[in-house]
């Protein structure tokens, strides 16, 4: 099938479960509004939970010092993260989780989902596989992920969320994905995983014994990488599954 890119790894196996990553697999990993808005929005939702005007743009800078390289961690904590910003910033009486809502705005104001995400995802539901989402994020924990699924009209279309902020690893790290296998509730061998990067995606769940799609919408396609299969839509991928 044109855009499919089958490499040689053996037999297939039986597929059991498929984990499914979220930015850049099955919704845009790029904000569509300007960052002012965006800028704008997250202060108004921050003075809404109880943070002083005056005490915002320390609060704002104290956790992007933070969370500089926050995408290169393993492990992250928010919830200590924002505790300790807000103790450097004067940020007193108002809960972690309270200031992590209102940085973590609802997905569908900030992207789109992909063409052949509802086609992907019915797919794995009508060949009656589990599906879990397994994400790296900062700010959006399994609850607003939910959220997102069903703004998007996909909730329905998904058995579980591991995400890192709730497990505190993030892929690459093995736990991440081991948990994500417990919740699908099947062995690394019998999981197809689809993901759009190779170092976060790829590589740590071929490394588990997975089978993978690596999906190339926002980026180039690879000239090189290690997936079994690499797609440039969501509807190859959904053949992908159907083959499995």
């Amino acid at each position: 099938m044109t855009g499919l890119n089958p490499t040689d790894r053996g037999a297939a196996r039986e597929v059991e479960a498929v984990l499914v990553d979220v930015g850049g697999t099955l919704w845009g990993d790029r904000a569509r509004p300007p960052r002012e808005a965006l800028e704008a929005e997250r202060e108004r939702r921050l003075r809404a939970v109880g943070v002083e005007g005056e005490r915002l743009p320390v609060l704002t800078a104290e956790l992007a010092a933070r969370l500089l390289g926050a995408d290169d961690l393993d492990y992250l904590d928010i919830w200590s993260v924002i505790e300790q910003a807000c103790a450097a910033a004067g940020v007193l009486g108002v809960p972690a989780d309270r200031i992590r809502h209102a940085f973590c705005l609802p997905a569908a104001t900030l992207t789109e989902v992909f063409p052949g995400s509802r086609q992907m995802l019915q797919t794995i539901r009508d060949l009656r596989l589990r599906c879990v989402i397994a994400s790296n994020a900062v700010w959006r924990t399994e609850a607003d992920y939910r959220d997102d699924l069903e703004a998007f009209g996909l909730g329905g279309l998904v058995d579980g969320i591991v995400c890192s902020v709730d497990t505190r690893w993030r892929k690459p790290d093995p736990r991440l994905f081991q948990a994500a296998l417990e919740r699908a509730a099947a062995p690394a061998h019998a999981c197809l995983m689809i993901g759009n990067s190779e170092a976060k995606d790829i590589v740590p769940a071929a490394a588990l014994g997975m089978r993978t799609v690596r999906v190339a919408i926002e980026e180039r396609r690879p000239a090189v990488s290690r997936a079994d299969f690499i797609c440039d839509s969501l509807e190859q991928a959904a053949a992908v599954v159907r083959g499995s």
